[in-house]
């Protein structure tokens, strides 16, 4: 019962003690009374259910419920679409960070001469698809890739643009994604690899 109502209720009970008596009153004010309390305890509940709407609300934008799987792939030139002719091999590694909000990676490559950039493309196996992930881009070309960092979800590009790294994952889980080296010799990609758990991977190997 807000104020408005309560002051409108007590000039009423004041205008019914007249018309029943004195003897009326220690009834009615306690009816007004518990009228008041249960109002009282009614707003006091709203207010917690709020607040703990509103925690949970908090807490489920603080998780991008990234799941504590490992991921990686080997790159090479058989895997690019077409098949690139090369001597070049390399590794990428992708795992959840820390606080939970990022992908940590790592991505070296050897025998690799006039490396540019290199990338996570979204894609599946045998097509080639837009970049999502600037996972480097040097200034001038080198014989030597050794690069990590952590993405987050403002690393996200095309496709994924303003989405959640769990869309990243995602895109992992679902085989949609593949890392990429690109050269001066084949700026298009001279080593890629479909990014894909560990765990499937084992499996994979012992079938």
């Amino acid at each position: 019962m807000n104020t408005k109502s309560f002051f409108i209720s007590s000039i009423i009970a004041i205008l019914l003690l007249g018309l029943l008596g004195t003897g009326s009153l220690s009834t009615i004010s306690q009816t007004f009374a518990q009228a008041n309390d249960t109002s009282t305890d009614s707003n006091d509940s709203n207010d917690s259910n709020d607040s703990n709407d509103s925690n949970d609300s908090n807490d489920s934008n603080d998780s991008n419920d990234i799941p504590n799987v490992d991921y990686s792939t080997v790159l090479s030139g058989d895997q690019e679409v077409p098949p690139v002719d090369t001597e070049a091999t390399g590794i990428a590694d992708f795992s959840p960070s820390n606080d939970g909000n990022g992908i940590d990676y790592t991505i070296t490559a050897s025998d690799i001469e006039g490396a540019t950039a290199g990338h996570i493309h979204f894609g599946i196996e045998g097509q080639n698809g837009p970049i999502v992930v600037t996972l480097f881009d040097f200034d001038s070309p080198q014989d030597e890739v050794s690069e990590s960092g952590t993405i987050t979800s403002d690393d996200l590009s095309g496709t994924l643009e303003g989405m959640q790294i769990s869309d990243l994952v995602d895109a992992f889980n679902d085989g949609n994604a593949y890392a990429n080296i690109h050269t001066q010799q084949n700026p298009n990609g001279e080593i890629r690899g479909q990014i894909i758990s560990e765990q499937l991977q084992e499996d994979t190997e012992e079938q």
